[in-house]
């Protein structure tokens, strides 16, 4: 995992948690190496799975299993109610080995995505007021019932790339908006220690080139030319610390996987944009359109294009499964798995 995340994840856990008895005086990578060390291999292949959960009283103890019986590592919070929500994360917190990463997908709000939260002004009553002082004060209030609930992370799903075979083309929901205000609520929440993403999804148009070797001629220089107005819009939101979600895929055979990730998601992402956070693949949206791929070779091929975690919101046992298997039968290796628990 890159240096980043792991600093990131090392401050949550120093200021943030008792249950994992870290000292003040460890640093980032003692940590983090110390923790990997005790995990099995089953509790690291969890480590690669955010679960996207709508706690209720009537589904809490299924969710609960379904976390603790597949090792997850990180749940996203898209709905359900605050009591729920406080039960799970107070369960998971206290018999997980290592402290479950929660985030709340807020899309571009700043209210929490529960049914009973309490109410902030909608973005459209901050944008209007444009009152800095406003904005600062809803993002402290937020963030503050961040830590009283146990939450570490915002989840803002704003932004999509579209890949093409003209290019990239990039789709904002605050392109209409008042340019600051992402901007704002961004840096505010990283300052009152909470982790702020942006969802940036990450999908190909209909006319894309079905397989990868047909960019055979495509590189950085390539990227750049397609991609020349990208550039300072992705380094002034920072872009490059955030996750970055694979939304969809062209279907392609799993053996091209590889070359995939050499073509496009290696350029791209770690050569041209510079990106060093965390990339994800919705499974769910991905399963939805390989029709002809199984369960098992759709997450090994998300391992092998760079997916560093799967999210998934439906069939984890199947998607845990298939990591282990992908393991077991060496489809990827110990170490392609260290670098992403990590």
């Amino acid at each position: 995992m890159k240096k980043v995340w792991q600093m990131i994840f090392a401050i949550y856990m120093l200021t943030a948690s008792a249950h994992a008895g870290v000292g003040n005086n460890i640093s980032a990578d003692t940590w983090v190496n110390s923790m990997y060390q005790k995990l099995t291999v089953a509790e690291r292949i969890g480590q690669l799975i955010d679960f996207r959960v709508e706690p209720t009283s009537e589904n809490i103890v299924d969710i609960i299993d379904d976390i603790t019986n597949n090792h997850v590592g990180s749940v996203t919070i898209t709905g359900g109610d605050a009591e729920a929500s406080v039960l799970l994360i107070n369960s998971l917190q206290e018999h997980m080995k290592v402290p479950v990463f929660v985030s709340a997908d807020v899309q571009k709000s700043l209210n929490l995505p529960f049914a009973s939260s309490t109410q902030l002004p909608k973005t459209s009553t901050f944008i209007k007021a444009n009152d800095s002082l406003l904005l600062s004060s809803g993002i402290d209030q937020i963030s503050g019932i961040y830590h009283k609930l146990g939450i570490n992370g915002s989840l803002l799903s704003l932004h999509e790339m579209v890949i093409s075979d003209d290019g990239l083309i990039l789709k904002s929901g605050f392109q209409d908006e008042l340019p600051t205000y992402f901007q704002s609520i961004n840096k505010q929440l990283q300052q009152n220690q909470i982790v702020s993403n942006t969802d940036f999804h990450f999908r190909f148009s209909n006319d894309f080139v079905s397989s990868p070797k047909a960019m055979q001629s495509w590189n950085v220089s390539t990227w750049k030319d397609k991609t020349s107005e990208l550039g300072q819009y992705w380094n002034s939101n920072n872009f490059s610390n955030s996750i970055l979600t694979i939304k969809s895929l062209p279907e392609f055979p799993e053996n091209e996987a590889v070359h995939f990730n050499k073509k496009i998601v290696n350029p791209l992402l770690w050569k041209y944009l510079q990106y060093g956070g965390v990339l994800s693949a919705d499974f769910d949206a991905i399963k939805k359109n390989q029709y002809s791929n199984s369960h098992a070779e759709i997450v090994r091929s998300l391992i092998k294009i760079g997916s560093d975690k799967i999210v998934v919101s439906s069939d984890i046992d199947q998607v845990y499964a298939a990591l282990m298997n992908g393991l077991d039968n060496r489809y990827f290796k110990q170490n392609e798995i260290k670098g992403k628990v990590k």
